[in-house]
């Protein structure tokens, strides 16, 4: 459902024009499709966001989303719905011209049929013009070839036509040009040329060129002389593409005059009624003066004629009808290329043939392209063994390895790199120089990242937009965070850690130099325009050894059961083949034999690719020991591989030793009881002593065969470990001799473990869902039955902490019912099964020690004052951390710990390094405080971009983030003018906010200007707001008035407007003011106007307005010094006329000084209670004055 949800928003986002939200949705869609494997789900997004990917001009990525949308609908067996993905990537390829992969692309739709006889009757036509291009292209070719610039070959190009009925207007204007060339070459007359150039000119306003449209269309009028009504419709296209290019008014007004001439000269009507109608239209756009003569004059036609003014009477000119015949069923005849399968799933054989690989599909792709999109590990390894190159190129310019990445198959890539494929390759010019390593990273495929750069990938190279590798794990991470579980986090993690070593230098080495085997060029074997260099392989013994190279160097590590695969293929298990798949290496095998659950290759930590693994002695053991495959591997001790003295592979005989050949003697009797001496065997070897019989191959491959026959669907790992587990916990009694015996003088003695079944059975997963999130908790096979369901409580609870840094206490609900904790969990849930977790109540210890569990959990150290204001401020209603300039990530777990403070009131962060990153994280803990009143994050270096993100942090939620806050000081921090948006969305979701603080926040008048609506709306809300400052910001006199507007002066008593002038040559117009004081609605009692270079002449009318505004009772004009004792004169007489007194008066900074009036000084103490005022320009005498 929730997939289902993003992909409607996608689409109505789509529908309001909001390309970029509505790719980001219907990605996500993607996402979660991918990873709960929903494909119908799937099948849509990728087919919707295909489509609006052409739609919008990005061909490329839309061939790529509807090959996805195609896939799925072939695995849901559903051919309507793959006809219709053939059907659009037919149309897509049309658009870019090529014509023969639109024609095969077509012809599979065709085939596949349709449910709607409208859509087969439109891939019937798209497919009848991919035939006509592609037989128009190889007739224009051949007949290049012998008459450059025969009367054919322009006949040919002028028919070429087509690409703009298909939407490729570049093509289009390559063949009118070559067109146009040609019939100049041949001697054309005039008239035939300004046709050639009507088309140039209009295919130029297709591709939006209006210049050089209106160059051909004046070409055109010069060529083509004496017919009125042809040259007004082409003044009447000149006026249309002048206007488009932006155009003064004039010109395009003179083109419309010279249009109506034509018309009149013509004398049609009709035209005359067209032009008129056109030019009329443009007028009133425009605000043109002269419209109302345009209009008599098309009232007066009509009224001649006896026309409706507003009616088309036909005189628009109909579209070009198509006058071919419908094409029938029988039209589409199969060629023998055209029955070639996708996926070139069946293995060459015979006789190598010179074309070989030139084979490719309608997308260009060659079977290494389709075994990589596919997973097929073991078709690349004979393909590349073969000698196929690696790397070549597709119709868009990816590569096998770019395939691969974007698929997620770490294997495939693994040999890829081990043959040659080049790691840095950006694509064609069509792949906007996306990378293999930036395709892995935007489709979540860590493992395969990490392999990239362990294997030189270079993390510095940037795509077309200049994203490096780090900006594309970032952007992937900003558009799933919200999807994401624990493990697949820590891969992003440690992903991004390599990432950071690497681009410090500290990453791994670049790639070692390509072995020295036989080169084969590229052009004796495939097109060497889609090919790039390559040395071919050796044989088949080399590829093996490189795969059994990267195996044991651990780079080819399956991921976990539960891990998301990108790209949108299934995941593929390993084959088995080589010694690793059978014999575990050392350091993988598990220290106790008490758990027999299957591990993954993710809880062992990779080896860094050795230098000279061919000179290892345990490399040249393993290859020796090849031969006789799996069964010598099991007799053979790991200790030994290294003691093993190294042979030459070329002493090694290509035949079979007669003492090993077994002719028909091969098939062993696995359906016996396994025989524990073999175990007690192997357990002592591992122990290092050696058992006498060590030959005994049928016996091993016996063992072997009856221990995998029930897991070969698993991942390699998987078999691994069960292999090992079978051989050493295997028990029971046998009479049979068969076995191979221990040394009689061995002081080990065999030890007897509990028997366990020859198979584990499927591993038991639960998923947990805790308020937003989806847990996904394995049961331990060893413990299923003991299980119950309050460790599951327990085990959703742990997880739910190492995300959020709360511990919950949890009550489990299936289909509405309560789950007891006492009962066992097989017994009331199955596999995969879904239950909802209620939370009963939370786990708060006292703050200093969640402070420490916090650190412990995001892995950084405690913060020596923050510890001991957390035991200052325990239980406290308010937390105060000012002043400190905390770094994220010493902020992080503070506010993971401050989580379900309920009591809290205030938080104070003041002076502290948030940044913007943090932003997200303090919503999410302010949202658990239902009784915050003040939240101060002044000085705290946050932008207009951490804004957003605060505010994206709590969209979509019922009720207001932040009920009971009164008080946000966001002031001196660098939001800029574009947070007015935000700030409005933040506002809304504080309904009772009193006191807001804006210091320093560079804002200008701008902010004001962007969604100052809103903005109003967000600071009237529920008429609460009573203070807001806006001091030290560079509003000017416009800032000044767009506050005065915007501001809810109903309500607001406290305005704080000090230094908002942009320069000293700014004076704040305080008319707007005074106007607004006056007003009845005014509740303003301080005011503060300081610094703004006010002079006696703005402080009169000031002081005019305080008799029509009883409620002011607090004035500073302080840090003005062109005010003068003029101004204090002009102040006190208002103050007499209207008998009323100040509380406060403040003119510090101001040149207020003697000698006074007594007549001044009358009943200055009754007026104003507190006059504050400069004492340097005050004498002694008027400082005894004014205490008189």
């Amino acid at each position: 459902m929730k997939a289902r949800l993003f992909l409607n928003l996608g689409l109505v986002y789509d529908h309001l024009g909001e390309p970029k939200l509505c790719s980001e949705f219907i990605r996500r869609t993607v996402f979660i499709a991918e990873k709960s494997e929903l494909l119908e789900d799937l099948y849509r997004a990728n087919f919707n966001l295909g489509n609006i990917y052409f739609r919008n001009g990005q061909k490329p990525n839309a061939v790529r989303c509807l090959e996805q949308a195609k896939e799925c609908a072939r695995k849901m067996k559903d051919k309507y719905g793959e006809s219709e993905c053939f059907h659009c990537i037919g149309k897509v390829q049309l658009s870019l011209g090529d014509f023969v992969a639109a024609r095969r692309s077509l012809k599979k739709a065709l085939l596949l049929g349709s449910q709607q006889n409208v859509d087969r009757q439109s891939v019937k036509k798209a497919f009848k013009y991919a035939d006509r291009g592609c037989k128009l292209e190889e007739e224009l070719g051949e007949d290049q070839a012998s008459r450059p610039s025969s009367h054919q070959a322009v006949g040919l190009a002028e028919q070429l036509d087509l690409y703009c009925k298909v939407g490729c207007y570049s093509k289009a204007l390559d063949a009118y040009q070559a067109q146009l060339k040609g019939a100049e070459a041949l001697g054309k007359p005039a008239r035939e040329l300004a046709v050639i150039h009507v088309s140039l000119a209009a295919t130029y306003t297709d591709l939006r060129q209006h210049g050089r449209a209106v160059e051909h269309y004046e070409q055109e009028l010069a060529l083509r002389q004496g017919s009125p009504a042809e040259d007004c419709s082409t003044w009447l296209n000149v006026a249309a593409a002048q206007e488009e290019s932006g155009c003064p008014c004039e010109e395009v007004d003179s083109s419309y005059t010279k249009a109506s001439n034509c018309a009149q000269k013509s004398g049609q009507a009709r035209l005359q009624k067209r032009t008129l109608r056109l030019w009329l239209a443009f007028q009133r756009r425009h605000g043109v003066c002269l419209s109302k003569d345009t209009e008599a004059k098309l009232l007066e036609l009509c009224a001649a004629e006896g026309w409706n003014p507003d009616g088309s009477d036909g005189e628009d000119e109909e579209e070009e009808m198509d006058n071919s015949e419908p094409l029938e069923d029988s039209d589409v005849v199969l060629s023998d290329s055209d029955d070639d399968l996708e996926g070139y799933d069946k293995m060459v054989s015979g006789r190598r043939k010179t074309g070989r690989w030139n084979k490719r599909n309608e997308k260009g792709e060659t079977s290494l392209h389709r075994a990589c999109i596919d997973g097929n590990l073991k078709q690349v390894q004979y393909l590349v063994e073969q000698g196929h190159p690696v790397n070549p190129r597709d119709y868009c310019g990816w590569t096998p390895l770019h395939e691969a990445s974007n698929h997620g198959h770490h294997e495939i890539v693994a040999v890829l790199l081990g043959h040659g494929a080049n790691v840095n390759d950006a694509g064609g010019p069509l792949c906007e120089g996306v990378t293999p390593l930036h395709d892995a990273l935007s489709c979540g495929n860590f493992k395969v990242a990490q392999l990239l750069v362990e294997r030189g990938a270079a993390v510095t190279l940037q795509n077309s937009k200049g994203y490096t590798a780090l900006d594309t794990l970032h952007q992937w991470q900003r558009m799933y965070s919200g999807e994401l579980d624990q493990e697949a986090r820590q891969d992003c993690v440690a992903t991004e850690k390599l990432l950071r070593r690497a681009l410090a230098g500290g990453g791994p080495a670049a790639p070692a130099p390509a072995r020295p085997f036989d080169t084969l060029q590229d052009s004796q074997l495939f097109d060497a325009e889609n090919s790039e260099p390559l040395p071919a392989s050796g044989g088949a013994a080399s590829s093996s050894q490189d795969w059994l190279q990267n195996n044991r160097d651990g780079v080819t590590a399956p991921a976990s059961p539960g891990r998301w695969r990108g790209g949108g293929s299934t995941r593929r298990h390993r084959q088995r083949g080589t010694e690793s798949a059978v014999l575990p290496s050392p350091e993988s095998l598990p220290n106790t034999d008490a758990n027999a659950v299957p591990i993954s290759g993710r809880e062992h930590a990779k080896e860094p690719p050795a230098a000279s693994v061919f000179e290892r002695e345990e490399y040249q053991s393993a290859i020796r020991g090849l031969g006789s495959a799996k069964t010598r591997l099991l007799a053979q001790p790991h200790p030994q591989l290294a003691s093993t003295p190294a042979v030459s592979s070329s002493s090694t005989s290509a035949l079979v030793p007669e003492e090993e050949y077994v002719a028909d003697d091969w098939l062993d009797d696995d359906l016996d009881a396994i025989q524990p001496k073999k175990k007690r065997r192997v357990r002592l070897e591992q122990n290092g002593i050696r058992g006498e019989d060590t030959s005994s191959s049928s016996a091993a491959r016996a063992l072997h065969r009856s221990t995998n026959s029930d897991i070969v669907s698993r991942g390699r790992s998987e078999v691994t470990f069960h292999v090992c587990n079978c051989r050493l916990h295997t028990t029971g009694p046998s009479s049979s001799s068969r076995g191979p015996s221990v040394r009689k003088n061995s002081s080990a003695k065999p030890q007897q473990p509990p028997t366990v079944p020859s198979s584990l059975p499927p591993p038991i997963r639960v998923r947990v869902r805790v308020q937003e999130d989806v847990f996904l908790i394995p049961v331990p096979q060893s413990e299923a039955d003991s299980c119950t369901v309050s460790w599951l409580c327990e085990q959703a609870s742990q997880r739910y902490y190492h995300k959020c840094g709360l511990l919950p206490r949890l009550s489990l609900q299936k289909e509405g019912a309560l789950l007891s904790p006492q009962d066992l969990l097989l017994a009331v849930l199955h596999t995969n099964e879904e239950v909802l977790a209620e939370v009963c109540s939370w786990d708060l210890p006292p703050l200093p020690e969640r402070y420490k569990k916090a650190c412990q959990s995001l892995a950084v150290d405690e913060n020596t004052r923050v510890t001991r204001l957390c035991e200052v401020q325990d239980r406290s209603a308010s937390v105060s951390v000012c002043g400190l300039c905390l770094g994220p990530s010493s902020l992080s777990p503070l506010l993971r710990a401050l989580k379900l403070q309920s009591s809290l009131t205030e938080l104070r962060l003041s002076g502290n390094r948030l940044h913007d990153e943090l932003l997200p994280e303090l919503i999410a803990t302010t949202a658990t405080m239902p009784r915050l009143q003040v939240l101060d994050i002044s000085a705290c270096r946050v932008t207009a971009e951490g804004l957003e993100k605060a505010v994206n942090a709590f969209k979509g939620q019922n009720q207001a983030p932040f009920p009971c806050l009164e008080e946000l000081n966001l002031g001196m921090n660098p939001l800029g003018d574009g947070v007015s948006e935000a700030l409005s969305c933040l506002l809304s979701g504080c309904p009772v906010l009193a006191r807001l603080s804006l210091q320093a926040c560079q804002l200008t008048a701008r902010f004001l200007q962007q969604h100052r609506l809103l903005l109003a709306s967000a600071l009237a809300g529920g008429g609460h707001l009573r203070s807001v400052c806006l001091s030290h910001n560079a509003l000017g006199s416009t800032g000044l008035e767009l506050v005065l507007k915007t501001l809810p002066l109903h309500c607001l008593t406290r305005l704080d407007l000090s230094a908002v002038r942009r320069s000293a040559a700014d004076f704040l117009p305080l008319q707007h003011l005074s106007y607004a004081l006056s007003q009845e609605e005014c509740v303003l009692t301080h005011l503060s106007l300081a610094a703004n270079g006010l002079t006696d002449a703005n402080v009169a009318t000031l002081a005019r307005c305080l008799a029509s505004c009883p409620t002011l009772v607090s004035l500073d004009i302080s840090g003005n010094p062109q005010v003068t004792s003029a101004g204090l004169q002009n102040i006190l007489t208002q103050l007499k006329e209207s008998s009323r007194p100040l509380t406060l008066l403040n003119l510090e900074g101001c040149q207020v000084s003697g000698p006074w009036d007594a007549a001044a000084l009358d009943g200055l103490s009754d007026l104003v209670q507190d006059l504050r005022l400069c004492s340097q320009a005050l004498n002694k005498l008027d400082r005894q004055a004014l205490k008189q």
